[in-house]
């Protein structure tokens, strides 16, 4: 079993990927604003208030966004920094296996470790985006490589 030192090390490096891959897709969406459809930019803004939501439960504190709220491409790259900035701090913070309570959007209590929270987080986040790219791919344009393999090359 790998240390706790390392696996933050690696959830690090994840959010870092995260980061990266957001700000790609952000940056191709507004060059691209006047052909998108709405679902790619309820996505990308799902993508990023997703994963404050997540922040704010850990911390438990207030949402400020709702799941789906739509906010500018400016907007979206800070928040996008902002995000990835508080989950370096929540790996500080906290131990792995933090149980922490929360309620979901449906208003049901949940209970999870941080390591499962932000395994999640990252994988919600990929889920998202494969759908973006496969939207932009069907409106012609053609979606960046985000895989963390190639980010990682």
């Amino acid at each position: 079993m790998e240390s706790e030192s390392s696996l933050k090390a690696f959830f690090t490096e994840l959010f870092d990927y995260n980061r990266a891959a957001n700000e790609t897709y952000i940056a191709l969406l507004n060059a691209n604003e006047k052909q998108l459809n709405e679902k790619c930019i309820s996505l990308i803004n799902h993508i990023i208030n997703a994963h404050q939501i997540w922040n704010n439960r850990i911390e438990k504190k207030e949402l400020a966004y709702g799941v789906w709220e739509i906010h500018k491409f400016t907007d979206l790259k800070l928040l996008n920094n902002s995000n990835h900035a508080t989950s370096k701090e929540l790996l500080a913070d906290y131990a792995l296996d933090h149980k922490m309570d929360y309620v979901n959007t449906k208003g049901e209590l949940y209970s999870n470790n941080l390591r499962d929270v932000l395994f999640h987080v990252i994988n919600h986040s990929n889920y998202h985006r494969a759908q973006i790219a496969t939207t932009l791919k069907s409106l012609g344009i053609e979606p960046p490589k985000s895989d963390y393999i190639v980010y990682k090359r």
